[in-house]
């Protein structure tokens, strides 16, 4: 089975003008090395991802995206122990 190419993947549709981009950033074998998933006293309602340093300079490189391109702007974003999802 070949590569699944998604629509907005195609040649000439992609990244197109002003909008709004839900980006996720995935670890190809789902490892937790962004971060760890820690819950307080098991009460799921505290729960959190403690980054990993690789999370904090993955985060800190997209801080930085604006500096160079400052047509883009990172409205939000979640960072998981194994993706991160960004909203510019």
């Amino acid at each position: 089975m070949g590569k699944e190419q998604w629509q907005w993947l195609q040649s000439g549709t992609a990244w197109r003008g002003v909008g709004v981009y839900h980006i996720t950033l995935t670890v190809p074998s789902r490892q937790p090395l962004m971060g760890r998933l820690v819950i307080p006293d098991g009460n799921p309602s505290q729960a959190r991802v403690e980054r990993t340093e690789l999370g904090r300079l993955l985060l800190d490189c997209q801080r930085s995206i604006p500096v160079y391109h400052p047509e883009i702007q990172i409205l939000q974003y979640c960072l998981m122990p194994d993706h991160l999802h960004t909203v510019w």
